[in-house]
């Protein structure tokens, strides 16, 4: 298996993206904030690139699975409120910033500071699969500053796909907590997990585990493990993790 941590970056906002953003400001559009009465965000949400939804949520806390067509690509954007963690679970694509550009592949993942514009393309030939971890919990925290599809300077958007969706059930092991099980294909479960329950299991499957400790969440810090790298040394037994398994290879 590779080494995720290798392909692991994080991206800080420059003077570019603050100029950016105050351009885009300029035209008098508040920022929004998502409210419990968003319902539709718990449904698939359609995308001109591919489609969303939201597979995990709490107070804190707001993670999605992205599927991006081939040839297709996000706006250009940034969340000026809440950092970004992109995981890539299979496809091919590339993170694109003002000043720069990053390879997306197989197990890797891309840190992106609150503020930092940035647009994520499929450059392979099948669907990039995308785990989108983000906090504080906001979705509608959101400035599109290009975008090829006639989004620009518009909001989240509201329409929802209809299909076939897992069930979200609501967890007690984490205050307001959440949790879709699977992902629409089957390919990939999730799961809400102590630590000592990590260790407990054979991880040979386990992708990825998120931290959910508050110490974490108060920082807006987002502190991923690989499946690699769990261990007596990186997992504390006393906290929660949301965790991603690949169900792909069992018959």
């Amino acid at each position: 298996m590779k080494n995720p941590l290798a392909l692991r970056r994080m991206i800080a906002p420059s003077i570019e993206d603050i100029d950016l953003f105050n351009l885009e400001m300029s035209i008098d559009k508040p920022l929004k904030a998502e409210s419990d009465l968003d319902n539709h965000l718990d449904l698939v949400i359609d995308k001109p690139w591919g489609y969303e939804y939201r597979i995990y949520a709490d107070n804190f806390y707001d993670i999605w699975k992205l599927v991006i067509f081939p040839g297709h690509a996000t706006s250009m954007h940034c969340h000026p409120r809440k950092e970004t963690v992109l995981l890539c679970l299979s496809g091919r694509g590339e993170a694109r910033f003002l000043k720069d550009t990053l390879p997306i592949s197989e197990l890797g993942m891309v840190h992106i500071k609150k503020g930092v514009f940035h647009l994520t393309e499929n450059v392979g030939d099948e669907n990039l699969h995308l785990i989108e971890i983000e906090t504080p919990r906001n979705k509608l925290d959101l400035v599109r500053a290009s975008d090829q599809y006639g989004r620009k300077g518009t909001a989240y958007e509201t329409k929802n796909r209809f299909v076939h969706l897992p069930e979200m059930r609501i967890s007690d092991d984490v205050c307001g907590a959440k949790l879709r099980a699977n992902d629409i294909s089957g390919n990939y479960s999730f799961g809400l997990e102590s630590g000592k329950d990590i260790l407990d299991q054979t991880t040979a499957r386990l992708l990825f585990a998120v931290s959910l400790d508050l110490n974490h969440a108060f920082k807006h810090d987002i502190h991923v493990l690989s499946g690699e790298s769990l261990s007596d040394a990186t997992v504390s037994s006393a906290q929660f993790y949301f965790t991603v398994a690949d169900q792909k290879s069992i018959s």
